[in-house]
């Protein structure tokens, strides 16, 4: 090994004193270059926390209020996947196939109203949902969806509990956000109007799954004004529970509108699932489910 004498320059070989000065010959002490700055700082982390699947935080990039300049819901989404094909003998035992998803949603929306009484002590406190208790609600509220869309043939595929099992329908929220005190002390009164409405849909729902079940087995597919009517509805529903539970702090309104300004690809990793926009025969459809359902709680109310 050539050693480089550091005083005179000599070479010399695997010797400790150098044969020309007579000094002693040390290697040149070898230092690691420091990385080059980048030239592009790093992004900045997201605003919202990261949320578990099936329920993704809207990015940054959404619009900043909805159709009605307010703030953003949650949006649902859909696969009409089902409006092209779909398997009659699962549509023939969708109700026995169903009964395992209803049991499941009603202890885990059992689990999510204790849980919402703890949030809302927190957001009475703090103006905000602690972001653990917000991604449990969450979690509730996507599966009630997913066994609510599979038992109102919205899809063909049986809802599993798994939170990062991609489905065909899904959910996104805007994340905890700020909220008004004084609407999330008052919530169960502000949100009477909503049930209301929501009663009136489940029940219109309810009374046209049997035909909209006989439809679909005939056909083996889901015409699109059922589909548009059943989404609408069941989309709804959804949004209700999720001002109840404060995942959001936009009231549950406007049924027969779309739930984002510009509803084109809201989660551009699976562009196959778009917000419920109903046709003119989904409108009409809407329109004489909530009629329905209107009579059938007039009826109940008058016995």
């Amino acid at each position: 090994m050539q050693i480089t004498c550091q005083h005179c320059g000599a070479i010399a070989t695997d010797r400790v004193m150098c044969p020309s000065c007579g000094r002693r010959m040390q290697p040149a002490a070898t230092t690691t270059p420091e990385p080059p700055p980048p030239s592009h700082p790093p992004p900045a982390a997201p605003s919202y926390p990261a949320a578990l699947p099936p329920f993704y935080p809207l990015p940054p990039s959404s619009p900043t209020t909805g159709p009605w300049g307010g703030p953003l819901v949650p949006v649902v989404l859909f696969d009409r996947e089902v409006t092209r094909r779909i398997s009659r003998l699962s549509v023939g035992f969708r109700l026995i196939l169903a009964i395992p998803t209803i049991l499941i949603s009603l202890f885990l929306s059992i689990a999510g109203l204790v849980v919402a009484v703890v949030a809302w002590f927190a957001a009475v406190f703090t103006a905000r949902v602690p972001v653990g208790l917000y991604n449990f609600l969450g979690y509730v509220t996507a599966y009630v969806l997913r066994a609510a869309s599979y038992l109102a043939l919205l899809t063909d595929r049986w809802p599993s509990v798994s939170s990062g099992d991609p489905y065909p329908v899904a959910i996104r929220y805007p994340g905890p956000e700020r909220l008004n005190r004084a609407a999330v002390v008052f919530r169960l009164i502000l949100i009477v109007p909503a049930y209301i409405v929501n009663g009136v849909v489940n029940s219109g729902l309810t009374a046209l799954l049997f035909p909209f079940w006989l439809i679909l087995l005939v056909l083996g597919r889901s015409p699109e004004p059922v589909f548009d009517a059943a989404s609408a509805a069941t989309r709804y529903q959804t949004r209700v529970t999720a001002y109840l539970f404060l995942l959001t702090s936009a009231y549950p309104t406007a049924l027969f509108v779309s739930d984002l300004e510009k509803p084109e690809a809201p989660l551009p990793s699976r562009p196959e699932l778009v917000p419920p926009r109903p046709s003119t025969g989904g409108r009409r459809l809407l329109i004489a489910l909530v009629v329905i359902g209107a009579a059938a709680q007039a009826a109940q109310l008058a016995r």
